[in-house]
């Protein structure tokens, strides 16, 4: 019996276009994972999701509200929804996906297996070599969890605007979206932004790399973020 649901899960329409999206991502551009959308179709509603920036607890209030579907594209019939997303400072995001994937082992044991190969990562490599590693490796060709955020929220600026929440603001910048949409508050599920959990990471040198790896995303939301971490080093 599981066995036939697998084979129905694998097999629905949905499930093969997610199987092509990720082979294609394989075999042409070397990372994984496309950019997920989750729609609220009752509401007109647009989640871009961003990972490693609360995406858990923004998922968990817009399921409450209705059915959300998930897609990779954008298609004439929602090109008039409200989109959002949420960003994060890049230095913080960095330091919780090396914490996540390369310290907890996930890319080693999970579904990034192969792509852990390819980008020259192992389970327990300090942040330093992960940081030098990361920062060679064009957008085009990144994991989702370390690819820019602008180039992940590009694919929406492409067909219309794409509103920009801040995570050091998120609960009152979601605040509004609830109000607009009717949606929930928004839990505290695996949100974790204090400066004490990752300005230690960082050094001088490692500053500079992560600064000129995402210098789109300091120049678009967090211009001041680099001085700021030079000044708490020291």
């Amino acid at each position: 019996m599981e066995t036939i649901k697998l084979f129905f899960r694998l097999f629905k329409p949905r499930s093969i276009k997610f199987i092509l999206v990720f082979t294609k991502n394989i075999l042409y551009f070397g990372n994984y994972w496309p950019v997920y959308i989750r729609y609220l179709d009752s509401c007109s509603l647009g989640y871009v999701e961003n990972p490693k920036v609360a995406c858990t607890s923004v998922k968990s209030v817009l399921k409450q509200k209705a059915n959300m579907r998930s897609s990779f594209t954008i298609t004439s019939r929602t090109t008039e929804y409200y989109f959002f997303t949420v960003v994060r400072n890049p230095f913080s995001r960095l330091v919780s996906c090396y914490k996540n994937k390369i310290l907890r082992g996930e890319w080693i044991y999970n579904r990034y297996l192969l792509g852990s190969l390819r980008y020259g990562l192992r389970q327990g490599m300090s942040f330093e070599d992960f940081v030098r590693k990361v920062a060679i490796i064009p957008d085009k060709y990144s994991d989702i969890h370390f690819r820019s955020q602008a180039c992940i929220i590009k694919k929406i600026n492409d067909y219309g605007t794409c509103k920009v929440l801040m995570l050091e603001n998120i609960n009152s910048e979601f605040g509004e979206i609830s109000c607009k949409f009717g949606l929930g508050d928004l839990p505290n599920k695996n949100i974790s932004h204090n400066q004490e959990e990752w300005v230690d990471y960082f050094t001088p040198e490692l500053i500079d790399i992560v600064y000129n790896r995402y210098k789109k995303d300091f120049e678009l939301w967090y211009p001041s973020a680099q001085l700021e971490l030079i000044n708490k080093i020291k």
